[in-house]
């Protein structure tokens, strides 16, 4: 957490808080915890929607498809914990920095192990997969979780080395185009991030398992995601990261904003996490926390109510985004989850939803928002009893 500021700091700067440190909501910015809240309903969504569902739920299935809303979420997750912590980088001294790094692999080491979980022990209890519990040879180990964790650990390395904003995220986005120019960005399972992930985790490993192939892999975990998370933090504050501009800075700015515009090509795809994609998310990010500033600063007591709602899920989003998908995969084990479906179906054909699919979208939409909305009471226990990952 940042270093208390002093007295007349509290006077003129509300303090950012990262990733739900603060044991108070006082010093929190609640335009933060919203978009935290906004971006988390918006995966549980797209997580537990069903196979019928709209395109705009559903994420890029090649390397060239356009990217759809799913595709923009993961990235304005990272992004929002850039946004949170960007009184960090304010540190200067080098032992406050390292205590942030130790935390950071701490972490890391932590939602790697979740994240290790929550792909393979779940789905295996439950049912999903058929695969034995101890079947340690088909574990898929990347993950989302993972990914959250190890770009964590790049981001502060900004602060321990007191690297000038923006050369680290210009140096990640070029080592990540020079080593995936050495590969065709397609089929996905020939590309560079396949090759190096199929020799560290081996092809079992990994979410397609008989290509090769995962989208959580190693180059875009340690060299663009990380991205997303410094413009979060540049972004937060321009004016102090940007007052003066110093030779390498402009560098740095001239090949990030090279990168992100796509004048240095790549395609803009979530499966390889590519720096265009990172540009194009950046921009969506942008816009999702206008709407929460937009809703934190209207007086209307229902948009109050609504934005306490969001903020009480943003202070517990990555919680709630396992427990919602655990809560799927168990209802779906012992077969709630198909009996909600039909009492929504049945619920639905008397309004004049006749066809099938279009019926069967919104059952999908409608039983998925129940979940994401009763998450709401399960985050304010978790508030008031200060549980957290």
């Amino acid at each position: 957490m940042a270093d208390k500021p002093n007295q007349a700091e509290q006077k003129t700067e509300p303090e950012r808080v990262a990733d739900s440190d603060a044991p108070n909501s006082v010093n929190r910015d609640r335009s933060i915890d919203v978009l935290r809240g906004l971006n988390c309903l918006a995966m549980v969504l797209v997580n537990t929607a069903g196979p019928v569902r709209s395109n705009w739920l559903s994420h890029a299935s090649s390397v060239h498809q356009t990217i759809t809303f799913a595709d923009t979420l993961f990235p304005c997750f990272v992004f929002t914990s850039g946004l949170a912590k960007a009184r960090t980088k304010k540190t200067e001294h080098k032992d406050r920095a390292s205590r942030l790094i130790k935390r950071a692999l701490v972490r890391a080491v932590k939602l790697n192990l979740i994240g290790i979980a929550y792909n393979n022990l779940i789905p295996r209890l439950t049912g999903v997969e058929q695969d034995g519990l101890l079947n340690f040879s088909t574990y898929r180990i990347p993950s989302v979780l993972g990914m959250i964790g190890i770009s964590s650990i790049v981001c502060d390395l900004e602060s321990y080395f007191s690297i000038k904003p923006p050369i680290l995220p210009a140096i990640l986005g070029l080592s990540w185009y020079m080593v995936s120019r050495l590969r065709p960005f397609e089929p996905v399972h020939l590309s560079s991030q396949a090759w190096l992930d199929q020799r560290v985790y081996g092809p079992s490993h990994l979410y397609e398992s008989v290509h090769g192939f995962d989208p959580e892999g190693i180059l875009p975990a340690f060299l663009t995601v990380p991205i997303s998370g410094l413009l979060g933090r540049y972004l937060a504050c321009p004016f102090d990261t940007f007052f003066t501009i110093g030779t390498a800075q402009l560098a740095g700015l001239g090949i990030l904003g090279s990168l992100l515009a796509g004048l240095l090509p790549s395609p803009a795809s979530k499966l390889l996490w590519t720096p265009t994609y990172v540009g194009q998310t950046t921009a969506t990010s942008l816009l999702y926390w206008s709407l929460s500033k937009a809703l934190v600063s209207c007086p209307n007591r229902v948009t109050r109510a609504i934005s306490l709602a969001f903020e009480m899920l943003g202070q517990r989003s990555l919680e709630v985004y396992l427990i919602s998908a655990g809560v799927a995969l168990g209802l779906e084990g012992i077969g709630t989850w198909g009996v909600i479906y039909q009492l929504i179906n049945n619920l639905l054909i008397p309004m004049g939803f006749h066809d099938d699919h279009q019926r069967n979208v919104l059952v999908g939409f409608a039983r998925s928002s129940l979940l994401g909305i009763s998450m709401i009471p399960l985050a304010k226990l978790m508030i008031r009893l200060g549980w957290k990952i």
